[in-house]
This record gives structure tokens, sequence and C-alpha cells, in this order.
């Protein structure tokens, strides 16, 4: 017989999972750190990590269920009042980017030379609004790519974390596109896989090239009470797959984004700047050596059109 503890427990589980960021498709949140807590509390005799896994499984299955949409048969109203409360519950729910660095009209450099690619715009004025100044708590690095890879295009030299330990790109672009070649690289290099780009995402996590998917998984995992403990491998990569298989590459940046970020906004940063996504994922089939700036490899797609 349930107890009215463990009934209160999996109810306040079920009110979460039942959340959804579409109308079409069933897709459950996430629980926030706050709210693992406040579930441990109810039930003592269930461990985070053990938490984590559970609700992974049980997020992983209700992943893209079709819904059952019955608004036909509603008053306006009643359709109203429900599209308000769709929105309310988005997870990402916002108004767009604003250009956070605007720049006046001015053209007598030539970097300032308007292109058709850019959609009249100058090459300046692009970078600007894809935010090529970097600054604040984002670094333009999306996937928290460690300085010591400083082979990356649009890294600068710079750094941040603990004894700088992760690199800053120049633009959100750059850093979107890093994360997205290096999962693409190894995406291909397990094509003969049942699951590529799980392996891809197990060893972009730490899970090394060698052995089966679930070793990948373990030592990607790590061990409990270290710095690089990561009990929730699983759980990245799939929400990578539903990502990808529903939206492409810009999905894999969003899925990336989602996991990495430090908060909301912080992913919105990436997420919502949809004209610098769509120049990461072009600009992440191509390989640019050391030291390329995003304005150079801005130029080199430009170039491509021409």
């Amino acid at each position: 017989m349930i107890g009215l503890q463990d009934l209160k427990f999996w109810l306040e589980i079920i009110n979460n999972l039942i959340l959804s960021d579409r109308r079409d498709k069933f897709v459950p949140l996430k629980f926030s750190d706050e709210q693992m807590d406040k579930l441990i509390k109810m039930n003592p005799t269930i461990s985070k990590s053990q938490l984590k896994a559970e609700l992974n499984k049980l997020r992983f299955e209700f992943l893209g269920l079709p819904l059952l949409d019955v608004r036909e048969d509603y008053t306006e109203s009643q359709k109203k009042s429900l599209d308000v409360l769709y929105e309310r519950n988005q997870y990402f729910k916002g108004e767009e980017v604003q250009d956070d660095y605007p720049v006046p009209f001015v053209k007598k450099d030539p970097k300032d030379r308007e292109s058709d690619d850019l959609f009249g715009a100058s090459y300046q004025e692009q970078m600007d609004r894809l935010g090529f100044k970097h600054g604040g708590p984002h670094y333009n690095n999306m996937g928290n790519i460690e300085a010591r890879f400083d082979y990356w295009a649009g890294m600068t030299g710079e750094t941040y974390g603990q004894d700088g330990r992760f690199g800053v790109f120049d633009s959100p672009v750059s850093g979107m596109r890093a994360s997205l070649r290096d999962i693409k690289t190894k995406q291909n290099r397990y094509k003969d896989t049942d699951n590529p780009l799980g392996h891809a995402v197990a060893e972009y996590l730490g899970g090394g090239r060698e052995g089966t998917l679930d070793q990948k998984i373990q030592r990607a995992t790590g061990q409990p009470n270290t710095s690089n403990y990561n009990p929730d491998v699983q759980g990245y990569i799939n929400d990578v797959l539903f990502k990808y298989n529903r939206d492409g590459d810009e999905g894999i940046i969003d899925a990336i984004a989602m996991r990495e970020a430090a908060s909301r906004e912080a992913a919105n940063y990436y997420i919502k700047n949809k004209e610098a996504k769509q120049k990461a994922v072009e600009l992440a089939k191509h390989s640019f050596p050391k030291g390329t700036t995003t304005k150079q490899m801005l130029e080199f797609l430009n170039s491509l059109n021409n």
C-alpha cells in the first residue's frame, strides 16, 4: 500500500512531467536542483543520483509522444485561455534577443561594405548584431570548451573560470560552431555504429573513443564526490538525440546550450539568436586554421555564394 508521503512524492514528479513546451508532441520538462532537493526531502530513502536516473528513464519514455488536440470543440474563450496557459509554461519563452551592441551605419572603412549574403548589412553591422563583442557571463563559449584546446577558430586567447580553465570566443557564432563541429566530427567517426550521435556525445563529455557506448557513458559519468562527476550523461545524450531528430543541427546547438548554460538567460543567448545559429551550422561544415576570426569565417562563407 502506498503511503501518503510516497503518494505526494510521485504526484510531485507527475506534476512536473506533464508540462510540455510544444503542443503537438509531449516534451517533459527537466527538474531544477531546487525541485530535486525538495523531492529528496519528501523521500529520503532515495539518493539524488538514483532519482536523476529514474527521472531520465521516465523522461526518455515520454519524449515525443503525440498529444491529442481537442481544441476544435472548444469555444473561442476556452482556446484563448489554453493559449495563455501554454505560453506561460514555455521553458524558454521570452522576447527575442535584442541587439546588445548596436553600431552606427558608417561605411568609411572597407569592412563596412554591404553584401547581399548579409541581407544588405555590412560585415561590421552583422558582426555586432550577431554578438561579436563578447562580454558578461557568456564568454561566447556555448559548450564550455577548455582553453587548452586553443586550435578552435574564433578563440581570443582570453580565459574564464577557475584557473582560467575555459576559453573565450569572439562571438556566439564561433562558440556555437566549435561545439557543433566537434560533435559532428565525432558523429562521423561512429557512423558505422548503431548510435553514432550517442557515441559522439558520450565522447564529447569525456567518455573516450574506445569501447561500447555503455562503457563511454560510464567513463564520462566519473566518480561521485569528484569535480568531473556527471551522473546524467544518458540524459544529455537523450536531449541531443531528441532535438537533433526534431530540428537537425540547430537542435544539437539548442540541446548543448540548455545542458551547458548556467541559466535560462545564458541558454537563450544562443537559442534565441536564430541568425547566428544558422551561420554556425553553415560554418561547422568547413575547417578553419587556428587564429581565424568570426569575421574572416563569415567573409569566407560569403565568398562561396558569390
